[in-house]
């Protein structure tokens, strides 16, 4: 561990705005945050003893919502099967910047894994590939597959930076209690929570002195669930996985170096966007029409769905974003369904997997529509999962979202064509 943190940390000092000179005992103290009007809330939730956990984790989410920068060093343990196992220990520099720009090394073992934004693209590299891809909204909504994965730079920390608008996405979606505990150990809250997949049960720990979430732990039940088909002497009974948070810092300026991409020059950089855009169907292009069929064997045509506001979703089982997001699909179903909003799952696997996933998840009232060849997925230029398609009234394709998505940029482009949710 002691070289992990000699390499994170030198990365840290190359990105740190001002002079080179080390920090200060100022600077390295925990920084007190200037309360407003909004952190009023914060405080009190923080310090009363029978605050609810609900109102502290909003709380968090409008303070990490309103960062306008953050950085910290990060110590990840993996530990598998309780102690039989020997731990996986890993080191991560975060930089970020509001609301999309952000720099992420992990390292772990010989593995040093990057992945950084400059708010328009995003650039992943490690000893052996590279890639360029189009930079999402947020940080929170970033797709590509380094920032996505807890195995390489991804956290369930970036999901706060995203605010309160988040906490749908945050939180498992068959429901969740957040329960809130105060112990004697210098000021620190725990919070108790069951978190979307891939993370499960989680514990986080936050300093009431700084608003700092300092630690994050989580039983990653549904990685622990995806056993089937694997062979018993090779299955996994537990997965505990503990992100300890150092060097925090709110709101500190960030060299714009941070964020520029910069792999190694021996690699050959792959650069998907012109790809990404060339397979993208075009805004106002009448949709690819497809007949599928449902789980009872019904056809269902596009055609029969015109005067509808159509959102087809390509789904699959085992994708952790599809399976996060079915619950609120749901829900837009169940509200708007009379309204004129057809929502149909497209799914390339076998009906009784999908019906087995939908309910472990809770999800009711959804009509998948299977594509066992992939025919209409390629029809539809669908390279990634999930992949949101709305369709207008009139037949015509709307928008294309690719990747991971807010509930709230959903809601956009529904309401773009010209579907009433108010």
């Amino acid at each position: 561990m002691k070289q992990f943190s000699f390499v994170v940390f030198a990365i840290a000092a190359v990105f740190l705005a001002g002079c080179n000179q080390s920090p200060s005992a100022a600077e390295r103290a925990p920084i007190k945050e200037n309360i407003n009007s909004g952190g009023n809330n914060l405080e009190t939730a923080m310090k009363d003893p029978g605050g609810n956990g609900l109102i502290l984790f909003k709380a968090l989410l409008e303070k990490y919502g309103r960062a306008k920068s953050y950085q910290s060093i990060c110590t990840i343990t993996y530990i598998t099967d309780g102690q039989e196992s020997t731990p996986i220990l890993s080191e991560r520099a975060i930089f970020y910047n509001s609301p999309n720009f952000h720099r992420v090394t992990t390292i772990s073992g010989d593995l040093i894994s990057t992945s950084v934004s400059d708010g328009t693209i995003i650039g992943e590299y490690n000893s052996t590939a590279a890639e360029l891809l189009r930079s999402a909204p947020t940080m929170a909504e970033q797709t590509a597959t380094m920032i996505s994965n807890y195995n390489f730079c991804g956290s369930l920390l970036y999901d706060f930076f995203a605010g309160p608008d988040r906490m749908r996405e945050i939180l498992d979606a068959s429901g969740t209690e957040i329960r809130r505990q105060v112990t004697d150990n210098n000021g620190i809250v725990l919070l108790s929570f069951k978190a979307r997949a891939p993370y499960g049960t989680t514990e986080m720990r936050v300093d009431e002195r700084t608003s700092h979430i300092l630690e994050i732990k989580s039983l990653m039940e549904p990685v622990v669930s995806q056993n089937d088909g694997v062979e018993e002497k090779f299955k996994l009974k537990s997965i505990l996985l503990t992100e300890k948070y150092s060097k925090i810092q709110f709101d500190k300026p960030i060299k714009s170096e941070a964020f520029k991409f910069d792999p190694p020059s021996n690699l050959e950089v792959r650069d998907r966007r012109a790809e990404q855009a060339a397979l993208s169907l075009q805004k106002g292009v009448p949709a690819p029409e497809f007949v599928l069929k449902d789980a009872n064997g019904t056809d269902v045509s596009l055609k029969s769905l015109r005067g509808q506001v159509v959102l087809l979703d390509f789904w699959a089982s085992w994708c952790d974003p599809c399976r996060d997001f079915a619950p609120y699909t749901m829900e837009l179903n169940q509200r708007f369904k009379s309204r004129g909003l057809a929502i149909y799952p497209i799914c390339s696997e076998e009906p009784e997997l999908v019906k087995i996933a939908f309910s472990d998840l809770g999800v009711t009232g959804l009509n998948p529509i299977f594509d066992p060849g992939k025919k209409i997925q390629e029809l539809y230029k669908v390279v990634q999962l999930p992949t949101y398609i709305v369709i207008d009234r009139q037949g015509r394709v709307s928008s294309v979202l690719v990747g991971k998505q807010s509930t709230k940029q959903i809601q956009i482009q529904l309401k773009s064509a010209g579907m009433n949710l108010d």
